[in-house]
Order: structure tokens, then C-alpha cells, then sequence
């Protein structure tokens, strides 16, 4: 399962979504009202509930107190950067088209030409 480094501002935190302890699994079900399976399932989703629930999760494994009910942070200001297994930042995917891409494929409206008339 994943594991990731969340980021905001100047702090982080690591979250392993591959562990979850009994203790944390009751944690998410009486503040989210979703089970472990369906919390996971809403983080892929970026549902708020769930993204809120794995900030508070990376940040209680880290010994921090902290409360649901105050945890309010911006949303774009989240960080998730994807670790490997020995915990080694892993680079998104390329997913851009490269100038070469772009060259060949044709821009315009369907049936005009490039030769002159």
C-alpha cells in the first residue's frame, strides 16, 4: 500500500496507508462516519472529510496532539509527494506531450490544409 510525505507550509508528516491500527481504524469511523476501506477510497476521490482525516492521522502517528474539530488548513497549500519503499521521494509521471509530440499533431479545423489554395 501507499506511503506518502504530507506537507503544509514548513511542516511534515509521513502516512502509511498500509498500517492502520485497531485504535485508528474506531478514529476514522466516530470522526468520519466511513470505515477504513471507504476512507480510502474518498482520499482517492480528494473528498475534504478524507483528506482532513489522513492530515489529522500523519500528524497523531507523529506524537502530535491534535484536535479534528480545530484542524482547518488550505487545501491547495497540501502537499503529497508519493515515497518508495526505503522512503525515497518517487517523481510524478511525466504526463506532458514534448514539442515533438506537438509538431505532429495537426492544429486547425478539420479539412484545412496546409498548402495554399
Amino acid at each position: 500500500m501507499a506511503k506518502f510525505k504530507l506537507a503544509l507550509h514548513d511542516e511534515s508528516w509521513m502516512l502509511d496507508l498500509g498500517t492502520m491500527k485497531i485504535s485508528e481504524a474506531e478514529q476514522c469511523e466516530s470522526l468520519t462516519g466511513w470505515d477504513v476501506e471507504t476512507w480510502r477510497d474518498s482520499l482517492v476521490d480528494n473528498r475534504a472529510r478524507a483528506v482532513k482525516f489522513a492530515v489529522y492521522l500523519a500528524r497523531t502517528r507523529a506524537g502530535e496532539t491534535v484536535s479534528w474539530k480545530e484542524l482547518d488548513f488550505d487545501l491547495a497549500a497540501l502537499d503529497w509527494t508519493l515515497l518508495d519503499e526505503d522512503g525515497n521521494e518517487v517523481p510524478p509521471p511525466d504526463l506532458g506531450v514534448t514539442e515533438e509530440d506537438a509538431a505532429a499533431v495537426p492544429t486547425g479545423q478539420p479539412g484545412e490544409t496546409d498548402a495554399p489554395a
